[in-house]
């Protein structure tokens, strides 16, 4: 396909934002060693535009792991105006969970 006319177009720098919408990041590992061994990793994300013009996405993390040595860990992150989060892992390290929550609120 031939385009022949974009004069109705508009440069955009690099650097600004053309859509806003909020956006999560959610990575869960887990590893065991020793004879009787099990890992279980579970993630999950969701990303919703409201009629209102608000952006909310949301992620969950959990890793299990056991075994003679177990590590877990769950990562997450989120893009957006407002971002909430908190991962937490047990002393022994054979669980971990982890939440995400992030809003990009409508500009202007």
């Amino acid at each position: 396909m031939l385009v022949n006319d974009l004069s109705y177009l508009e440069d955009v720098s690099e650097c600004q934002l053309i859509l806003g919408s909020a956006g999560v990041m959610v990575n869960a590992e887990a590893v065991a060693l020793g004879k009787s061994t099990a890992t279980l990793t579970k993630a999950n994300t969701q990303a919703r535009l409201l009629p209102s013009g608000v952006s909310v996405a949301r992620g969950i993390g959990f890793a299990r792991a056991e075994g003679e040595v177990t590590s877990t860990e769950v990562t997450v992150a989120g893009a957006g105006d407002i971002v909430v989060s908190n991962t937490r892992t047990t002393p022994d390290s054979s669980k971990s969970f982890g939440v995400v929550v992030a809003v990009d609120l409508p500009k202007p």
